[in-house]
């Protein structure tokens, strides 16, 4: 028996606990990523990477991850269902943990043997990836999709800042202690503990029966076709090319806040925690008013915001000014990652939607791979670059924080006016929006509860095609 159920005949209750379950399993998982994969880079420094080696870490993993996901699309079936894949990738996603540290007891070569362990990491974390969103896309009802990411969005925002916080103040005790080591050993373990309780909860979530598809199984040439003249398209170019610009900056974040500002582990958990914060205050709001006024709406409000987050980090290097930076970056990638998932799943038919993921996710991965090596270049060869060098305080990142940064600015501008939605919304001004947003009471939604269900309610407005 695969336990699967057509949607329909699922009840209000196996509906309402599978949401609550993912809601929970997402809360463990957000507590691994805070508590462990927020500090590998941080891992990687203590062992001398480079910076080629730091945009190999960033990158290389989640290329190779996403390319798993198109074999993953064909693993589901055979062992009974998306639900069965899911919960046995996560398991061994939990004890990839256990090679990752074990690379510091090497000899020689430890940081690509990082590398090598962290890319194992995300074939198991990555491989599943379509499996769950088509898996999500069909236990969520398409009218709360917003609300319901929006609540679980803040939920694992909360949880990441809890990781974080409790990983850095162990990082921070033991680099106190003068052994650093043995603070890696300790995050790393609880990581491993918090990804099996997600992998508990995914067990613990009905499966409804996937759309039987009869559409003819297409490649990759269709699906680069089809990227230039379909709704998804636009969506899925944009937001793997939005990745590629994050790319160029994100990889040497940590290492320009521990090696250039010379941070402690304690400082950089209050700076990389503003930024959870920022998404926990704001992510439910911006699910709302997506679900209101439509996730492009949204989408395109925050895909102006958020390029010139990389340009801000160049103009201060106190903390306060960090924080602030992180806490504005918190703001509008919250609604940026929100919404394009949104939008990406409202405009992916449902019989192609697994398969459509999993493209996706290779696309993205690309993107992400080129724009960390373009950093990784920009990093090493800007220190023969001495008026740029003096501009940046002498920071090497200075032109892959810059670059990335322009490189967004240029993606928003050719994208972002072509993105539709898909369902009917109301209207609002961009201006307005932004206020509604802004003016928000900070404490406003802290109780909320996403709307999962409505059985007395007919079907919405059809979707736009």
């Amino acid at each position: 028996m695969s336990g699967r159920v057509e949607r329909s005949a699922l009840s209000e209750r196996d509906v309402r606990k599978s949401l609550a379950y993912s809601v929970v399993d997402g809360s463990f998982w957000a507590l691994m990523v805070g508590v462990g994969e927020t500090y590998l880079p941080a891992f990687a420094i203590l062992m001398d990477a480079t910076p080629l080696e730091l945009a190999l870490l960033a990158a290389l993993p989640i290329l190779v991850g996403s390319a798993t996901q198109l074999v993953g699309k064909s693993i589901a079936p055979r062992l009974g269902g998306r639900k069965p894949f899911v919960v046995a990738s996560a398991t061994l996603h939990a004890l990839s943990w256990a090679l990752v540290f074990a690379v510091y007891f090497l000899p020689v070569h430890r940081v690509a043997a990082l590398i090598g362990a962290v890319i194992v990491y995300w074939i198991f974390g990555a491989i599943h990836s379509p499996a769950w969103a088509s898996w999500m896309g069909d236990l969520v009802p398409e009218k709360r999709r917003g609300s319901y990411f929006g609540f679980r969005n803040r939920v694992l925002q909360t949880t990441l800042f809890v990781g974080l916080v409790g990983g850095g103040l162990i990082l921070r005790g033991h680099e106190a202690a003068g052994d650093r080591a043995a603070g890696f050993a300790t995050v790393f373990a609880l990581a491993l503990l918090f990804r099996l309780g997600s992998s508990f909860c995914l067990a613990q979530q009905a499966e409804p029966e996937p759309h039987a598809s009869r559409e003819k199984q297409r490649g990759w040439k269709h699906f680069f076709l089809a990227l230039a003249s379909r709704r998804a398209g636009t969506v899925t170019v944009y937001l793997a090319s939005t990745n590629l610009g994050v790319a160029i900056a994100t990889p040497f974040f940590a290492a320009y806040l521990l090696e250039d500002l010379r941070l402690g582990y304690g400082e950089l958990m209050v700076v990389l925690g503003a930024a959870a914060l920022g998404k926990f205050v704001f992510s439910p709001v911006w699910g709302r008013y997506s679900d209101r006024f439509g996730a492009r709406k949204v989408l395109v409000l925050t895909g102006i915001l958020t390029p010139v987050i990389p340009l801000l980090w160049l103009l201060g290097s106190s903390l306060p000014y960090l924080v602030a930076i992180q806490l504005f970056s918190g703001f509008a990638m919250g609604g940026l990652e929100l919404c394009g998932f949104t939008l990406l799943l409202d405009s992916i038919p449902r019989r192609r939607r697994e398969r459509l993921l999993a493209y996706y996710g290779v696309l993205n991965g690309a993107g992400t791979f080129t724009g960390a090596m373009a950093g990784a270049a920009l990093a090493w060869n800007s220190e023969d670059l001495s008026i740029l060098r003096a501009l940046s305080d002498a920071s090497r990142y200075f032109l892959a924080f810059l670059v990335s940064g322009l490189v967004r600015f240029l993606v928003a501008a050719l994208f972002l006016p072509r993105l539709r939605d898909v369902r009917v919304v109301d209207e609002i001004r961009y201006r307005d929006l932004l206020l509604k947003v802004v003016t928000i009471r900070p404490t406003h939604g802290a109780a909320q509860r996403p709307e999962l269900y409505e059985p007395s309610r007919g079907p919405g407005p059809e979707p736009r095609r």
